[in-house]
């Protein structure tokens, strides 16, 4: 039972840090195309 939880912990927390990165290198891009956009006008 303890495992079956530490194994649903340790997805969770994977899964949850990869969800960040995703959505922190979204924020960095459509910073770049912003920054992009800003020179290209």
């Amino acid at each position: 039972m303890a495992f079956k939880r530490s194994v649903f912990l340790f997805l969770l927390v994977v899964s949850s840090t990869f969800l960040g990165v995703e959505i922190a290198r979204g924020q960095v891009y459509s910073l770049q195309t912003n920054v992009l956009g800003w020179g290209t006008t």
